[in-house]
């Protein structure tokens, strides 16, 4: 159905809109991540290394015929079609309109659906999922401990979650993380759109002499600390001509966000103790820290 209204027991109506059931507003706190993935919807499909990362933070295998995976906070689907890829039905859902660059790249399979939504109020039956996965959100959310038990409740029994947030650094490690430092600049101060033209100009001026920093060994730590990361080394499959774009994108998903708050690995492995998880499995990882867990049978 492309356009429609659902309407639930209560008389409540949620529309249908280019084949995406909405129950949120367009204007909310990640408004900053609809303009991130309007102005670049595909240019993280373009590295091909999220399909490893997807495989080793999950240690789901590859054949999930007949399950259901709940992806929690898809953005434009960067993680999609690998869930897809394991013969499972995917429902993926986004507090952002990034679900339409999600619909666009992946909504053709007959597998997934996709839907805006909150993770604080998921329109879903409890215990309806045998997988859920949320990369690169909880720490994005109002309250990121929330979000995931919110989650848990979703799962069947026997059901398995891999979740992964930022790592909280050592206050001494913080003051050497250039993000904080700009966002306390910067964050909440500009509209997106705003915020956006500024870092493109900012990209635009710097990135010649970020290429030759790149160059002098050490000195190339002066990147880091104007955000700019050493993207051969992090993104090896991409076509280096779109390092600097990429480096714009980065950079204002630094910056953008409303929230942002990591998380240590015992706080995170906590969470996890706290909703009664067994085989628990806490530790760094890709995000920062990752963990995976399975609701009691």
């Amino acid at each position: 159905m492309k356009e429609g209204v659902l309407i639930d027991d209560a008389g409540n109506e949620y529309l249908i809109r280019g084949f995406i059931p909405r129950f949120v507003s367009g204007e909310n706190y990640c408004h900053n991540f609809s303009v991130e993935w309007e102005k670049w919807p595909e240019i993280l499909s373009s590295y091909s290394g999220y399909d490893v990362r997807f495989a080793k933070e999950t240690k789901w295998g590859t054949r999930l015929t007949g399950q259901i995976i709940l992806e929690a906070g898809c953005g434009c689907g960067t993680f999609t079609p690998f869930a897809l890829a394991t013969g499972a039905t995917v429902v993926s859902f986004d507090y952002s309109t990034g679900v339409e660059a999600n619909y666009q790249c992946n909504g053709s399979n007959p597998n997934v659906l996709i839907v805006q939504a909150s993770i604080f109020e998921m329109p879903f039956a409890n215990e309806t999922f045998d997988k859920a996965f949320c990369f690169g959100v909880l720490q994005h959310t109002p309250d990121p401990h929330a979000g995931f038990s919110a989650l848990i409740g979703k799962l069947k029994p026997g059901g398995q979650i891999a979740a992964d947030i930022y790592l909280d650094p050592p206050e001494w490690a913080r003051l050497e993380r250039a993000k904080y430092y700009w966002r306390k600049r910067f964050a909440g101060k500009y509209e997106p759109n705003v915020l956006h033209h500024h870092i493109e100009r900012y990209v635009k001026t710097a990135w010649p002499i970020v290429r030759i920093l790149e160059r002098m060994g050490p000195v190339k730590k002066l990147n880091r600390w104007f955000l700019f990361d050493d993207y051969k080394t992090r993104l090896p499959n991409m076509d280096p001509k779109r390092y600097a774009e990429f480096a714009a994108l980065d950079i204002f998903d630094f910056i953008s966000p409303a929230y942002d708050s990591p998380e240590t690995v015992e706080g995170f492995k906590a969470w996890f103790q706290d909703a009664g998880l067994t085989e628990i499995d806490v530790h760094q990882g890709y995000n920062g820290v990752e963990g995976r867990g399975r609701r009691p049978d």
